[in-house]
């Protein structure tokens, strides 16, 4: 029988976590190069781990959901989620799921970046 210690899941779970935030900085580079261009390597990293911070607070919790959130803050700023109304009431609505959260804060950004181009 195998038997893993409470450190070495703790070892485990931290090197789990650097490959998501290796994911995610991949991804944010890619879709945003030229906001990383002006935020530099560390503050690239600083933004995303502070999104990462806020996915916290709002129960964020897949992959997906995390990704979803940083794309917006990247669009919309870093303190998005505080200054924009809209977004500050979708993502308290801590009774719903998450999915639901994300999914109606994705159409809320799609119809204030359409509105804000008119």
């Amino acid at each position: 029988m195998l038997i893993i210690r409470p450190q070495q899941m703790h070892s485990l779970g931290l090197a789990a976590g650097q490959r998501f935030e290796d994911r995610l900085v991949a991804h944010i580079r890619n879709f945003f190069p030229d906001v990383c261009d002006r935020l530099g390597q560390d503050g690239t990293l600083q933004a995303i781990r502070h999104g990462m911070d806020r996915t916290r607070v709002y129960r964020l919790t897949t992959e997906r959901q995390i990704a979803k959130y940083l794309n917006l803050q990247f669009v919309f700023g870093l303190h998005f989620d505080e200054t924009l109304p809209w977004a500050a009431a979708v993502l308290g609505e801590l009774e719903e799921p998450a999915s639901v959260r994300m999914d109606r804060l994705s159409e809320k950004a799609e119809r204030y970046t359409a509105e804000e181009g008119d």
